[in-house]
């Protein structure tokens, strides 16, 4: 389920006006990010210990980030969660999604993590 989600969610940014431009920019191979996401959403959800880079290190490289990336980001997961994911299961998925975006954007567009 992870994979599927973590493509079909990818699949969408690709094609979105706002965020497939940023991700054109900086990932040259998906074949190579793709299995990181799967292995960090295995480490949220599952706990499973397979991930071990430093989101907020990637996304600090990434210039010109602004809260509607953000935003268009997190509705983009939240509706790509409710199409894949049983809806026992979506609150595992949405919650570190919610919480993960209110801190990136704090740090990155504010100067500090999210309090």
């Amino acid at each position: 389920m992870i994979r599927t989600l973590v493509d079909t969610f990818y699949e969408g940014v690709r094609d979105d006006c706002l965020l497939g431009p940023i991700f054109a920019r900086h990932i040259a191979d998906w074949s190579l990010h793709l299995p990181k996401m799967y292995d960090f959403w295995s480490t949220v959800v599952l706990r499973s210990g397979r991930y071990a880079g430093h989101p907020l290190e990637a996304h600090e490289r990434l210039p010109g980030l602004t809260e509607a990336h953000f935003a268009r980001w997190l509705d983009l997961w939240r509706r790509t969660v409710e199409r894949v994911v049983p809806e026992a299961a979506r609150a595992a998925f949405t919650v570190p999604a919610e919480r993960m975006a209110a801190n990136m954007r704090a740090a990155l567009l504010r100067g500090g993590p999210a309090k």
